[in-house]
């Protein structure tokens, strides 16, 4: 059994002073540390949803001017007239041929290919 005397009390107050000692000097600055910490995260988790949601609406801001740019182009966009073919049939056998052209068949495609563009006009 324990024996209640003089000592007992003494390690009792011993206990409650380091009790109280290790509270307010240790304990103290380890949970303000922890909080401090703890409120940190959750003001940049905020700041992070906060960013998310911003890059968000930018995103959808950003479809919507594309795709006003897309009808825009729609509809501004020019036609394309369909041309005749500008290789003239002989034009197309000397490529095919992979010979050299002489000096009189550059001149008669020449004056082919104005007729043609006169024409066209």
């Amino acid at each position: 059994m324990i024996d209640v005397n003089f000592t007992l009390f003494i390690q009792m107050g011993h206990f409650l002073i380091a009790f109280w000692l290790m509270k307010r000097y240790l304990w103290k600055p380890v949970i303000a540390a922890i909080d401090f910490q703890r409120r940190r995260r959750e003001s940049l988790e905020a700041q992070l949803v906060g960013q998310q949601e911003l890059l968000a609406n930018k995103q959808v801001a950003i479809e919507h001017v594309w795709a006003d740019a897309q009808q825009a182009f729609a509809y501004h966009a020019p036609e394309l007239k369909h041309t005749v073919c500008a290789i003239p049939p002989i034009q197309s056998e000397l490529v095919s041929s992979r010979t050299m052209p002489d000096e009189a068949m550059v001149k008669a495609l020449a004056v082919d290919l104005a007729n043609k563009a006169q024409a066209h006009d």
